[in-house]
């Protein structure tokens, strides 16, 4: 596993320069807080964590990796949709409080920019299906483990 995963530590997950330490119980880490005026700090995890978050950034075969530019880009990217959407004649996307946010769901969000529902069966076109259950992100990914009797 180490052999697999060491193909994918070189500029594109986290470089060696990042780890501030390791052992059996897990792994801690620097990180830039940009809320804290950019203050690095150190982030410990369990090694089961670490490794989750790690896989997160694994392309799947086939799958490259890119970085947005232009209007797309971190810098101004609020401002820029905007102005992209004034000059198609579109409504900017006002400003949300953190409490409308935290409300909607994704299917919503869909239905309100593109004008299609998400929940309709794509089988029936008929019904609409309904969220059972939502997997927290903190969870660990879900695979079997083998334990020693």
């Amino acid at each position: 596993m180490i052999k697999y995963l060491g193909r994918y530590t070189h500029r594109i997950a986290i470089s060696n320069s990042r780890l501030a330490s390791m052992d059996d119980k897990g792994v801690a880490f620097k990180w830039k807080d940009y809320a804290d005026g950019n203050r690095q700090k150190i982030m410990p995890l369990t090694i089961v964590e670490f490794i989750r978050r790690f896989l997160l950034h694994v392309i799947p075969t086939g799958f490259v990796r890119i970085r947005h530019y232009g209007f797309l880009s971190n810098r101004s990217r609020k401002k820029k949709l905007n102005q992209c959407r004034k000059a198609l004649g579109v409504k900017p996307v006002e400003q949300e409080n953190s409490t409308d946010k935290k409300s909607r769901h994704w299917y919503d969000l869909v239905l309100q920019l593109t004008g299609i529902d998400p929940t309709i069966c794509p089988v029936c076109k008929m019904g609409h299906m309904k969220m059972h259950k939502e997997i927290p992100a903190t969870s660990p990914p879900l695979m079997a483990v083998k334990t020693a009797a």
